[in-house]
């Protein structure tokens, strides 16, 4: 499954749901980063956070001084007449408004930490809860895959800790968590019998 993202100008997301990892690439028009996750080393918690759009200060700044240069070139001829020095004020204009607009100019992005010290960017727009729901669903599967099972041969209390993070996780229900407590207990029980 195939998921890709753009927020405002230059800002891209790919995501990539593979069976055991999910891989990522965050491009926001001047670096490109990516790296895969195993589902299961992706972190419940999750924030909101607001990013600039670095792109339109950028934009601004190349029309300011393009527009700079105009007027250089022209000699500094404001007249109206000149259409190329007139083209340079305009374009020195735009760019000033677009340095001075950067600081409206944010998209907001869910972030989920993820044990590798990365993080996932998920940006706020229509396929944002679907590309969530996946990535908790693919991390639930996975945590049950691993964690799922009471083992026999583990030690009780180990065994029981590791179903109440589970549950407090929410990858398990409460009856669920009772039911590995009960395993968990009966083979913490003495055999009776011949051997």
């Amino acid at each position: 499954m195939h998921f890709s993202q753009k927020a405002l100008i230059y800002n891209r997301a790919e995501f990539e749901f593979g069976d055991r990892l999910l891989d990522i690439l965050i491009d926001d028009g001047r670096l490109k980063v990516g790296f895969s996750v195993p589902y299961h080393e992706i972190y419940s918690k999750q924030s909101t956070k607001s990013f600039p759009e670095k792109a339109i200060h950028r934009l601004g700044v190349a029309l300011s001084l393009g527009g700079l240069f105009g007027l250089m070139v022209s000699g500094g001829n404001s007249n109206p007449a000149d259409m190329s020095a007139t083209l340079s004020m305009v374009c020195m204009f735009l760019g000033l408004i677009l340095i001075a607009a950067r600081r409206y100019a944010r998209f907001e992005a869910t972030r989920i930490p993820v044990a590798s010290k990365n993080a996932i960017l998920v940006f706020h727009d229509g396929q944002q809860q679907a590309i969530l729901n996946e990535i908790y669903k693919r991390r639930k599967s996975e945590l049950l895959r691993l964690y799922g099972e009471v083992d026999p041969l583990g030690h009780p209390q180990l065994e029981l800790k590791k179903f109440l993070w589970l549950k407090e996780e929410k990858i398990i229900s409460d009856p669920e968590f009772e039911e590995a407590r009960m395993k968990i207990a009966a083979l913490s029980q003495p055999h009776s019998g011949l051997y």
